[in-house]
């Protein structure tokens, strides 16, 4: 499996939120693209999958708020990483409301389909973090409008 181990600082650049660890490679001539899926470890313990994100010719993971706090990192601090290309398939877990919702509406269910692993996973994340299970089911209703009208994320 193609991969490379190095030790890289976590920065906080100003496009990335919380954090983020700069490759200190090309993903593209190690991954045959520049936005690799890939799978991620830190410190030989604590991974996560996630897409490279390139800004002005530089390869950046990205790391959010949660995981800055999951994995204890720090702005600034040192830590070993291994990055592997992610070759499995990249599915997504809908609720059961967004599943029941699409069984009404096929179409609607062919346009989620077709869209990129990362926004499949932000509307059933959306549909799913709501509470109340009235809650989710009007947001399943609502996903299907949006995905009616071209809408890539919820929100």
């Amino acid at each position: 499996m193609k991969g490379r181990r190095f030790t890289a600082e976590v920065e906080t650049p100003d496009r990335f939120r919380t954090g983020a660890i700069r490759l200190p490679f090309d993903p593209k001539d190690v991954f045959g693209r520049a936005r690799a899926p890939v799978q991620v470890t830190i410190r030989d313990r604590d991974s996560f999958r996630t897409t490279i994100a390139v800004y002005d010719g530089i390869g950046w993971i990205g790391l959010r708020k949660a995981q800055m706090s999951e994995f204890r990192l720090q702005p600034g601090e040192t830590i070993k990483v291994r990055v592997d290309l992610d070759v499995l398939p990249r599915e997504v877990e809908l609720p059961e409301e967004l599943t029941s919702t699409f069984e009404s509406s096929p179409d609607a269910q062919v346009i989620f389909q077709g869209l990129s692993f990362t926004h499949r996973k932000e509307y059933a994340r959306w549909v799913a973090e709501a509470k109340r299970e009235q809650t989710r089911t009007n947001r399943a209703t609502k996903a299907v409008e949006m995905l009616r009208k071209g809408t890539r994320t919820p929100g």
